[in-house]
């Protein structure tokens, strides 16, 4: 009789360890994401100092998504060489150096360039950060165990424009960017010597496997709907604090801080999306989740007052629930007999066109015409893409079971 309670006691301590491994790999992770998405909320005084367009305003994730694309792409020949532990500790190391150095930038060319260096260093960590996860987690809780690693980017969106609040009373601009350098080195430093990080390494992509992703038509429909997932997030909100100041009167400070405390509670919905996946299906959490968040981006650039104020809150919690199942779905992609192959393919192709095409595209839109409408064009075509992952991922996107 004591060997069932053994066997309870040994699960419960591993899945414990687990999530304490988890939480420290997405505070890193946080440190991470909120090293690029910090630019959010100094956009507004990066575009009085460079004297910029509000397209050129929104180039800048266009700059670091296109790096982060190169870099997610090519980590697997980092890991499959130094494994996934040192591949997240390189990527800390060099996104602090970068980041560094984007303080020292005078010009808006070489301030673009800078931040493209910074999406190259940052973008190793994902895939290695992912793999961890999933060769760590019990599959019966892989959703969830996603779901706690993304904390880190839901806490960033929330974070970053409070901590920049905090840090303007006695930091410039700049000298916050040297902050959270010295932040993510020291990080990076300790996850590399703990006794969490993963030793296994990662596959090394190659030609053959590539042309068979190329073919692959569950692949692109998962760049589709991971595009405008993104978009309905970090697309969004990169073009948000200049969306309340030009079109809404509001000064950066309260822009800075509406966007913070509308985020809030989408801190915690990522836990309601894994179990949403878990019980009903991924598929079928990532077409309703684009259709309910593509529904609400159209109404919130048609609102304004309390109404605004309302659909940013609510519009930012359901959006963050498709990357529980869209991971689950995404780490579970097997091709020719190999796992876990479409991630450092499918991100940073999200992540250009989420994060850094349609952003600008948005900022196109805000030229000629004005910056709501950007964003209703933007819930537009994310609800559209929810109806085609409705019709299409059951039939196509099959999970493993």
């Amino acid at each position: 009789m004591s060997i069932p309670h053994q066997h309870s006691d040994a699960t419960r301590e591993s899945l414990g360890r687990s999530v304490r491994g988890i939480l420290f790999l997405a505070f890193l992770f946080f440190l991470n994401f909120l090293s690029r998405i910090i630019f959010a909320p100094l956009l507004p005084l990066i575009k009085e100092e460079f004297w910029l367009t509000i397209s050129q305003s929104g180039s800048l994730f266009f700059f670091i998504s296109a790096g982060y694309f190169i870099s997610v792409s090519m980590s697997g020949f980092v890991s499959a060489r130094v494994n996934h532990a040192n591949t997240i500790f390189l990527s800390s190391l060099a996104a602090s150096l970068a980041l560094f150095l984007v303080t020292f930038l005078p010009s808006f060319p070489l301030f673009c360039a800078g931040l493209f260096i910074l999406g190259l260093a940052a973008g190793l960590y994902l895939p290695s950060g992912l793999s961890t996860i999933y060769t760590g987690v019990p599959r019966t809780f892989l959703a969830r165990g996603i779901a706690i690693h993304e904390l880190a980017p839901n806490l960033g969106f929330i974070m970053a424009p409070l901590l920049w609040l905090a840090a303007s009373f006695f930091l410039s601009w700049r000298q916050c960017l040297m902050t959270l350098s010295a932040m993510l080195l020291f990080t990076g430093v300790l996850y590399r010597f703990s006794s969490f990080p993963s030793r296994a390494k990662g596959v090394q992509p190659d030609l053959k496997l590539i042309i068979s992703l190329g073919k692959d038509i569950r692949f692109w429909l998962l760049v589709y709907f991971f595009s405008f997932a993104i978009c309905s997030t970090l697309g969004l909100y990169a073009m948000l604090p200049l969306f309340l100041v030009n079109n809404h009167g509001m000064t950066a400070d309260t822009a800075n801080y509406l966007v913070s405390i509308t985020r809030v509670c989408s801190l915690f919905t990522p836990f309601l999306g894994g179990w949403l996946g878990d019980r009903f299906g991924n598929t079928k959490v990532m077409a309703t989740i684009l259709i309910c968040g593509g529904m609400l981006t159209v109404w919130l650039g048609l609102s304004s007052g309390i109404l605004l104020i309302f659909l940013l809150t609510v519009q930012a919690m359901v959006a963050v629930c498709f990357f529980p199942s869209g991971l689950a779905v995404l780490t579970s992609f097997s091709l020719d007999d190999r796992e876990n192959v479409a991630v450092p393919f499918c991100i940073p192709i999200g992540f250009v066109v989420g994060g850094g095409v349609l952003p600008f595209v948005i900022g196109l839109i805000g030229d000629v015409t004005s910056l709501n409408m950007g964003i209703v064009v933007a819930g537009i075509a994310i609800f559209g893409t929810g109806i085609a992952a409705l019709f299409l991922a059951h039939e196509i996107l099959a999970e493993r079971r």
